[in-house]
């Protein structure tokens, strides 16, 4: 998945500001894609009726 500069730039600065690092485009990237895999593991491994029953706590 293809992440946006602005949205990588915004990643980065959480990690800048919560764990004082640095991080380079492509490891930030490379982060993201990580967590985003993984949150799309957790949302998407819910039964379905309990995902469509919280759709607006998102």
């Amino acid at each position: 998945m293809e992440i946006s500069k602005k949205k990588l730039e915004e990643f980065k600065q959480i990690i800048r500001e919560d764990y004082g690092q640095e991080l380079s485009d492509k490891e930030a990237c490379r982060i993201a894609n990580k967590v985003l895999t993984m949150f799309r593991i957790i949302c998407y491994s819910q039964p379905e009726d309990f995902r469509d029953n919280h759709k607006s706590d998102a």
